[in-house]
This record gives structure tokens, C-alpha cells and sequence, in this order.
């Protein structure tokens, strides 16, 4: 028995290094044509790794360029101081070329006001307390105009400076 186990282990031994002996033969490696090829794609591969890089770099360049307009942006805002500006519009047509008399302390409701600055407008209208309030508007020169059917329209500029 042991005779033919030997036998077999050796006949598949044989199988096997026939086995390999027959695949290396199939064809002939040409070493030039493949150190060539493998040459190439090295480039290539070079060249595309330098094209992602230098666009890599373009785009963090133009990124950090957005960036920093934003914070130069921020930074003028904060320093020109975002203000919140009221209007109270009151009935004037029975005051006095030297003051207002008690029939003057009564508030316009449904009058519209527009403040505009800097190409930014905005209109609101007047409610019971004769009062809006516009905000996000910077110190400095506001246009206002004042209009209400029947009464005359009023148009003027306010400067509006910080506390001192």
C-alpha cells in the first residue's frame, strides 16, 4: 500500500511540474517592448499627478481669494456699524409756524416710508403708533421719503454718525 501511495503522490508531482513547464513555454517575453510600455505610463502617470496638482493649487489659490473678499467684506461692514432706524410720522397739519399744538400729537397711520442707501431700498408703512423700523441699514447717509394721499410727501436726508 505504501508503495502505491508514493506511486500517486508521485504521478501528480509530475502532473504538476509538466503543468508549469507547459505555461512558461506558451510565448517569449519581448523585455524591451515591456520596460518600454512600463516607461510610458510612467510618464503619463507623471504627467497627469502634475496636471491634478497645479489644479489643486489653482483652486485653493482662487478658494482663498473668495475667502479673504468675504472677511475684507465683513470687516467693513463691522467697522461702518449696522444700525436699526425708526420713523414716527405725526399729523402736522394743525401745527403753528412756531411749534405743534396738542391737535398735532396725532399719529399717521398708513403713511409710506422708503429709506434707501447705498442701492439698498426698502418701504414699510406706517401702523397705529405711527412708527416703522428699518434695519440693516450702515452709518451714514440715509434718503427717506414720506408719502400718504392728502398730505404733502416729504423727502429728506438724515446723517446718521456713531455715539460720541
Amino acid at each position: 500500500m505504501k508503495e502505491r501511495n508514493k506511486l500517486k503522490v508521485g504521478f501528480a508531482l509530475l502532473l504538476c511540474v509538466t503543468a508549469l513547464v507547459w505555461s512558461c513555454k506558451n510565448e517569449p517575453i519581448d523585455i524591451t517592448a515591456t520596460r518600454s510600455k512600463f516607461v510610458l505610463d510612467s510618464l503619463r502617470l507623471a504627467d497627469s499627478l502634475a496636471a491634478a496638482n497645479t489644479a489643486a493649487i489653482r483652486a485653493n489659490y482662487v478658494a482663498d481669494r473668495a475667502y479673504q473678499r468675504a472677511l475684507d467684506s465683513l470687516t467693513a461692514a463691522n467697522q461702518a456699524g449696522g444700525i436699526s432706524y425708526a420713523v414716527t410720522i405725526v399729523d402736522g397739519s394743525a401745527s403753528s409756524f412756531y411749534g405743534r399744538t396738542n391737535a398735532t400729537e396725532t399719529l399717521l397711520t398708513g403713511a409710506s416710508v422708503t429709506v434707501s442707501q447705498f442701492g439698498k431700498t426698502e418701504t414699510k408703512t406706517t401702523a397705529a403708533d405711527g412708527m416703522v423700523v428699518f434695519a440693516g441699514f450702515f452709518r451714514n447717509s440715509l434718503n427717506v421719503t414720506i408719502t400718504k394721499a392728502g398730505f404733502t410727501s416729504l423727502n429728506y436726508i438724515v446723517s446718521v454718525a456713531e455715539d460720541t
